[in-house]
């Protein structure tokens, strides 16, 4: 909620600002009128304009700093996306370690991905919605959300028994369902912004 209400701040006065530099571009003949640091005398008007124009500029950055300033998320929230992050960054390196059977460094991190997944159960509470990128559907559509994660696991699971088994075709298949299954996830359930 509070991110909608940065935003909208910001593009009323970003259209407000831009308006008047427009209004004042019009009037003035060259880049030292907009931003009022030269003064002519004989054109009292154009001061007017330029000084006019200072204040809209000084909104515009104070917004542009706002919306760039950092509300606390809760513990939940911050959890969730570091346990994401990491699961992005292993399953990368778990990827390429399935790709050179390099079966003794990819067993750990199956394990740690399929247990990281496991955890994110427990990272959603009601108080988080508005929070993160998370879409409010996660929590609309808990029960589907839920059986997304616990999949997620067990293809993660599923990448481990193959690796014990040296079985490069299989970790393959299951490592790319785990893939698919978490871009099929954050279609519909994580904001892009």
């Amino acid at each position: 909620m509070f991110r909608i209400i940065q935003m909208s701040l910001l593009r009323c006065f970003a259209s407000a600002a831009l308006y008047h530099k427009a209004k004042t571009v019009a009037f003035s003949n060259d880049i030292e009128d907009i931003v009022g640091v030269s003064y002519s005398p004989n054109n009292r008007d154009n001061y007017t304009m330029r000084f006019k124009t200072v204040p809209y500029l000084l909104n515009l950055v104070l917004c542009l700093m706002l919306a760039n300033t950092t509300y606390a998320d809760s513990e939940a929230t911050e959890k969730r996306q570091q346990i994401y992050n990491s699961i992005d960054d292993q399953s990368e390196i778990l990827e390429d370690l399935v790709d050179d059977q390099l079966w003794q460094q990819a067993a750990p991190i199956a394990v740690e991905l399929a247990n990281k997944v496991a955890q994110l159960n427990t990272l959603f509470p009601e108080s988080s919605k508005d929070e993160g990128r998370a879409k409010d559907a996660i929590w609309e559509e808990w029960e589907e959300f839920s059986q997304r994660l616990h999949r997620l696991e067990s293809d993660f699971r599923n990448v481990s028994n193959a690796i014990a088994a040296n079985d490069h075709k299989q970790a393959q298949e299951h490592l790319e369902m785990a893939t698919s299954a978490c871009r099929a996830c954050h279609r519909n359930y994580r904001s892009l912004w």
